[in-house]
């Protein structure tokens, strides 16, 4: 298994304050004091909207942040008879299978069902003369799968930028 990357957000308080409380719009929230900063690391891809206060004696001063976290999760290497390229691909572009036989790719009216990290369904694609378009997708890697004409199923790593 590879192990994908993680997104760590820090808020340091600005002077004069003596302490700072964040949510970091994931469900996570925390607060410190004595040197007044608090860290996160996320645990699962999004877009998320952080926000922080600082508190002083006399005023307080909050800052958001927007943060899109991607490529965090685990993917199994999947070894096939064929490429899948580009590598890696955008989203509207056309992803094509060069190798393999016709048999283990779907019949003509084939889909591909694109999952992510978490074996969660986040798009499906029609197949034509190998190569399909790729879904509206955040960037990061997915697994795309589909059943061949004789009932076999088949799934392969890909990576959208």
């Amino acid at each position: 298994m590879i192990a994908l990357g993680s997104t760590t957000l820090g808020f340091s308080a600005p002077a004069g304050a003596d302490s700072v409380w964040a949510d970091f719009g994931d469900g996570t929230q925390m607060g410190s004091a004595n040197p007044p900063g608090v860290t996160h690391t996320y645990s699962s891809n999004g877009t998320f909207a952080a926000t922080a206060i600082a508190f002083s004696a006399c005023r307080t001063d909050t800052a958001t942040q927007g943060i899109a976290v991607t490529g965090i999760g685990l993917v199994e290497p999947v070894k096939t008879p064929w490429n899948l390229y580009p590598q890696p691909v955008s989203v509207g572009q056309a992803l094509r299978w060069l190798g393999g036989s016709d048999a283990t790719l779907p019949g003509p009216r084939g889909s591909l069902v694109w999952t992510n990290a978490w074996g969660q369904t986040v798009g499906i694609s029609p197949l034509e003369d190998r190569s399909c378009i790729v879904p509206a997708l955040s960037a990061g890697w997915y697994t795309v799968g589909w059943t061949d004409a004789r009932g076999s199923e088949h799934r392969a790593a890909v990576v959208v930028r």
